[in-house]
């Protein structure tokens, strides 16, 4: 009885440790026969923890490619996916799914035929997209569809899934290149002797692929799918294919087609690929959690994911969870013109700068365009060339509506003051420098978050503030139309350190120390001057309210204050343990 009962015992724990292992992640290799290629090939999978538990579970799929020279484990025995998977799943920054690494090499490109593209005696692509990607995902229970299927690749995988996703737009939602063979590099490039070899004939279908050409000879229709992928391109300063990944970003941005570019430390090295897991993994299981890229940029809306997810934004029954968009749209600006919002946020270094955004409800937001084109026209360090402004560029842009025409005012941190203006939000901006009381353009380094407003007898101001030792807040005239600033000089607040005087830098509202986020509304009868302190070392972090029934205060004998002479306002002070009460101030 007791021999029963240990067996019992062992036969209990022995289910309860297979259940274990069968509940982890793991990484398998197996092979598929190809009647195109008339071989079998290998392949490599990743398979998400409970992958075996739950026999009803779909999931998303990643085709992770292989650079040459190399094979269909390489990126689980080098690259350590496995490990980076799981952490990152672990840690909530990426969903499950499925990551799939085919073999298209297999050793040395003289002796064995490599490449993703059809060429004489091997049709790769042929073999990819009606043999292989079908029977993976029917075997792995893949989602299988655009939506939910990704592809990314090093070196000749770079440039593979690159060219995959142009020429097969409607089969990816996301491309991710890693130090990417876009084309034939003039120096650092594997060299033949036998110009009807297997790496000849290679390099002839790489040049004839090329995916920086694909894109110049797209006409707008083509074009149009393009923008329906993700696109994100990721090559080391010290790569020898940087060069080329430079032309493939420069013809992205030609055409208009979204495409997220970075240029890290770093050599073509296993290195550099595996601490790019951390940055693709992440994005591609962004796509396929968002709405962002299922429509073309034209077309892009969160609706349709905020309704079927029931996390965040609407929830379909009239009511609505935060976040009401679950994305980085720093410094949100709304107003409303008729039945309509239109938002604009910070984009900070990157292009399009200043992104637009409407709705119909505030809950429901839809991208419709962006205010500047290009930030390198403003100053060619915003460029992929020179990358020089990283954290400058675009913080925290305002959106007013007067007199017919759409205004977004915003500071450029490393260049300037700038002002532009449609009649369509979703249209054609015209981007304007603003200028100083003499005319000369506000080119200078430091000012931020500007607001401006139009007062009922049609004069203009803005408020605006410049970080630093004096982090204080400005209220500055304008001309009617908003292109000149009348109490400023470019060469006084080129100074940085300083208190602004005027009429040579806009009058002082605030002394608060770390003051940003300006914006000025008028309200029953009363001015609000808003602004928040993030840092405790002024009146402590909060959102300070300022309110006046004349702009500039009101004096203690009943008069009001004038430009350069703020006088008193009430003051309110809102932070997470307090809702405030107004209290007498001068701001200044």
């Amino acid at each position: 009885m007791k021999r029963m009962g240990i067996l019992i015992a062992l036969s209990i724990c022995y289910l309860s440790l297979q259940a274990q292992v069968n509940d982890q992640s793991r990484v398998i290799t197996d092979t598929i026969y190809s009647k195109v290629l008339k071989t079998k090939r290998a392949y490599t999978v990743y398979l998400p923890k409970g992958f075996e538990q739950n026999k009803e579970k779909r999931y998303p799929v990643l085709y992770l490619l292989h650079g040459m020279w190399e094979k269909n484990d390489v990126w689980a025995n080098r690259g350590h996916v496995k490990d980076v998977m799981d952490g990152l799943t672990a840690s909530g920054e990426v969903s499950e799914m499925i990551i799939v690494t085919p073999d298209a090499g297999g050793g040395d490109p003289n002796v064995f035929q490599n490449g993703y593209f059809d060429m004489p005696g091997w049709k790769y692509e042929t073999f990819f997209f009606t043999e292989f990607l079908p029977s993976i995902e029917k075997r792995y229970r893949a989602i299988g569809d655009k939506w939910h299927r990704a592809i990314a690749g090093l070196s000749m995988g770079g440039g593979g899934a690159a060219s995959y996703g142009q020429r097969h737009s409607d089969m990816f939602c996301a491309v991710y290149a890693m130090s990417a063979l876009m084309d034939i590099p003039q120096e650092g490039a594997a060299r033949f002797d036998d110009p009807n070899g297997k790496l000849a004939v290679l390099t002839r279908s790489v040049i004839e692929k090329s995916c920086v050409k694909y894109i110049t000879a797209s006409n707008e229709e083509r074009k149009t799918e393009l923008r329906s992928v993700a696109w994100f391109v990721d090559c080391g300063d010290d790569d020898f294919l940087l060069d080329r990944n430079i032309e493939f970003y420069r013809a992205m941005r030609g055409a208009n087609i979204p495409c997220q570019f970075r240029v890290r430390d770093g050599g073509h090295t296993w290195e550099y690929w595996h601490s790019a897991l951390y940055t693709c993994l992440p994005f591609v299981s962004r796509q396929y959690n968002s709405s962002s890229f299922v429509k073309s940029q034209s077309e892009y809306s969160m609706l349709d994911e905020q309704r079927q997810n029931g996390y965040w934004g609407d929830q379909g029954d009239g009511t609505y969870r935060n976040p009401i968009i679950a994305a980085d749209f720093s410094d949100p600006d709304p107003i409303r013109v008729g039945n309509d919002y239109y938002m604009v946020t910070s984009t900070f270094e990157t292009s399009p700068g200043v992104t637009v955004l409407h709705s119909k409800d505030l809950v429901n937001w839809k991208i419709i365009g962006g205010v500047f084109e290009e930030l390198d026209r403003i100053d060619p360090a915003f460029s992929a060339k020179y990358m020089k402004r990283y954290n400058g560029g675009v913080y925290a842009p305002a959106i007013r509506y007067h007199n017919g025409l759409f205004y977004v005012y915003v500071n450029l941190y490393t260049d300037g003051m700038f002002y532009a203006t449609a009649k369509d939000p979703a249209g054609k901006w015209t981007v304007h420098t603003l200028k100083d009381k003499y005319g000369n353009p506000l080119r200078m380094e430091g000012w931020t978050d500007p607001c401006p407003f139009w007062d009922k007898d049609g004069k203009a101001y803005l408020v605006s503030s410049n970080p630093g030792k004096n982090w204080f807040g400005y209220l500055f005239e304008m001309t009617p139309d908003g292109s000149q600033l009348l109490d400023a000089d470019v060469e006084h607040m080129k100074q940085r350190g300083i208190v602004y005087e005027y009429p040579l830098g806009g009058t002082l509202y605030s002394r608060n120390s770390s003051t940003e986020g300006n914006k000025i509304y008028y309200r029953n009868g009363y001015y609000y001057i808003i602004h928040i302190e993030f840092l405790d070392g002024g009146n402590g972090a909060g959102t300070y309210v300022y309110r006046s029934k004349n702009l500039y205060g009101i004096k203690e004998n009943g008069m009001p204050g004038k430009p350069g002479d703020m006088r008193t306002y009430e003051m309110k002070r809102f932070d997470l343990r307090n809702t405030g009460t107004y209290r007498q101030e001068i701001p200044g």
